[in-house]
């Protein structure tokens, strides 16, 4: 993602030294949900009578429920699915607070997704710059362990990359923006070896098993069949 001729693809050699398995793991898994995103994209002229033209607010508003719903699930899908990326990035260079902020927003999205495929009045809720409930996957999901799952994978994102809280504090102080960039502005005066801070290996490690289980759920929800 970055040329090893700057210093950032030097520091993502540094954090691959030590976590480059498990940073290939949570790709592979990426390009799959990615391979069924794709297709969903590319189907969404399928569900509309202007094909080809361009997507607008205002024509969604105008399809039917099945048509409008589908889209805009395609849509939200894959934008979930860049902040997974966006995610995955920010752990390849050691910005581990950051990439817990995407994992909650890619979280966020992919419920949103969920719940706008199958519920109309909250896609056009979307399409009116207001709030999906979320709360709507409770009576959604047949399986009530995966909406605790959500919840406690939410409120763990937000406690760490989010809000104002003291352990997102701590995990920035550490593996935050601030420390990335005192890397980089000693790094540019002072030649020394490049090292990852103390405990990193195994903050990594945690934030890219989370990020799994991001990707995890995604696969599982994304392929849940619409009850007609």
């Amino acid at each position: 993602m970055f040329s090893t001729e700057n210093y950032f693809g030097k520091y993502e050699l540094v954090v691959r030294g030590e976590v480059g398995k498990e940073l290939d793991g949570l790709k592979h898994l990426i390009s799959q949900i990615e391979n069924r995103c794709t297709i969903r994209i590319m189907n969404i002229d399928f569900h509309r009578p202007d094909k080809g033209s361009p997507i607008t607010v205002e024509s969604l508003k105008g399809y039917n429920s099945d048509s409008r719903c589908k889209i805009l699930a395609a849509l939200l899908y894959k934008d979930a699915l860049r902040r997974l990326e966006a995610a995955h990035l920010m752990m390849c260079i050691g910005l581990l607070n950051v990439a817990y902020a995407n994992l909650r927003t890619s979280l966020e999205f992919l419920q949103t997704a969920f719940i706008v495929e199958r519920c109309d009045t909250e896609a056009l809720r979307f399409l009116g710059n207001k709030e999906v409930n979320l709360k709507l996957m409770d009576k959604l999901l047949i399986n009530p362990a995966v909406s605790t799952r959500l919840k406690n994978l939410k409120d763990f994102f937000t406690l760490l990359g989010v809000h104002r809280y003291l352990s997102s504090l701590q995990l920035s102080s550490l593996f935050g923006a601030n420390q990335f960039d005192k890397y980089v502005t000693e790094s540019t005066k002072i030649q020394k070896k490049l090292q990852l801070p103390e405990g990193f290996v195994g903050a990594a490690k945690e934030c890219i098993q989370q990020g799994e289980q991001v990707g995890l759920l995604f696969s599982w929800l994304e392929s849940i069949p619409v009850k007609s």
